[in-house]
């Protein structure tokens, strides 16, 4: 069973930031046709970078599975119990 670990909120601006960036990874997904190699590229990089400031304002340990929920802003971590 995975056990999810609350590491923390983001606030409102981060949240919509965290979204706007991660928009056009999704849609690429849905239709890959509509997006060139440069839109998903920059849609890449400006989730890690954004990804990179959470890490380093929450303290997350980027070894283990964490994520963000695009609809709470909540970030967690994802473990099986030991």
């Amino acid at each position: 069973m995975i056990v999810r670990v609350l590491i923390g909120t983001l606030s409102e601006e981060d949240l919509a930031l965290y979204r706007l960036a991660h928009l056009p990874l999704d849609a690429a997904s849905i239709v890959p046709s509509a997006f060139s190699r440069r839109d998903i590229e920059e849609a890449l990089l400006t989730t890690w970078r954004l990804k990179e400031r959470l890490v380093k304002q929450f303290e997350i340990d980027d070894t283990k599975d964490w994520s963000v929920s695009v609809y709470t802003g909540i970030v967690f971590y994802e473990e099986e119990p030991a």
